[in-house]
C-alpha cells in the first residue's frame, strides 16, 4: 500500500512525500496553492489501483486531525 505524507504550514509551501520501502521520504511535489495539492492527490489516487495511506503533518493549530 502506498503511503504519502503531506506537510502543510501556513508560512511555507505544501510538500507531498512518498514513503519508500526503506522508510525514507521521497519528495513528490511542492506547491504554494492548496488547490494544486488537491488536484495532484486526485490524479495520484486515480492512477493507483490500491488503497493509499495519507498522513497530514504540520503545526497543531493549523491542521486538526
Amino acid at each position: 500500500m502506498p503511503k504519502l505524507v503531506i506537510s502543510m504550514n501556513p508560512v511555507t509551501s505544501t510538500e507531498i512525500f512518498e514513503v519508500t520501502a526503506a522508510n525514507e521520504l521521497k519528495k513528490l511535489l511542492q506547491v504554494n496553492q492548496p488547490l494544486d495539492m488537491i488536484k495532484y492527490l486526485a490524479n495520484y489516487m486515480t492512477n493507483v489501483d490500491e488503497s493509499t495511506e495519507v498522513t497530514f503533518i504540520g503545526p497543531d493549530d493549523y491542521i486538526d486531525p
